[in-house]
């Protein structure tokens, strides 16, 4: 109804989430399907931090907006302030499905963030081992000097877990 009645489906919130944004993050993807037949140029919308709808749904875990976006030309290299690409939040929260749906649309394993972090770096420090086989067995380069600290902390116990 709403959008029948032209309602801009660009307007965000103070912090920049916009309708698309929001029902990335909760998963629902027929709400992202009927946003993103409505507007063009839906990937420009960032939050605060430079997430995007893809950020957000990778992050989140919901593999059927990452798929609806990803159909509609969303960049999946896109950074957010940080450096940070949506592979690399998939591979922080641990959603496995997704790294490997991305890493199938060809998505850079070996991309580092501001601060120099991987995603096998990310994946490494958060635990995720399943997640560290994929993205080795897709190339990634296991920076050795890095992952040497990340399983040193892990080892000894001085991780955030």
């Amino acid at each position: 109804m709403l959008l029948d009645n032209n309602a801009d489906i660009t307007q965000c919130d103070p912090i920049g989430r916009s309708p698309l944004y929001t029902a990335c993050a909760w998963g629902h993807a027929e709400v992202v399907d009927i946003l993103l037949k409505r507007k063009r140029n839906a990937d420009v919308l960032h939050d605060v931090k430079g997430y995007s709808a893809l950020h957000i749904a990778c992050y989140s875990g919901h593999i059927a907006p990452v798929m609806l976006l990803l159909k509609h030309d969303f960049p999946i290299s896109q950074e957010d302030k940080s450096g940070q690409t949506p592979l690399l939040l998939a591979c922080k929260a641990g959603h496995t499905d997704i790294v490997k749906f991305l890493l199938d649309k060809i998505a850079d394993a070996n991309k580092r963030d501001n601060n120099g972090r991987s995603a096998l770096y990310v994946a490494s420090r958060e635990g995720h081992l399943e997640i560290v086989h994929i993205l080795l067995e897709y190339m990634a380069d296991p920076d050795i000097r890095i992952m040497m600290v990340c399983f040193r902390r892990k080892w000894l116990g001085r991780t955030t877990h």
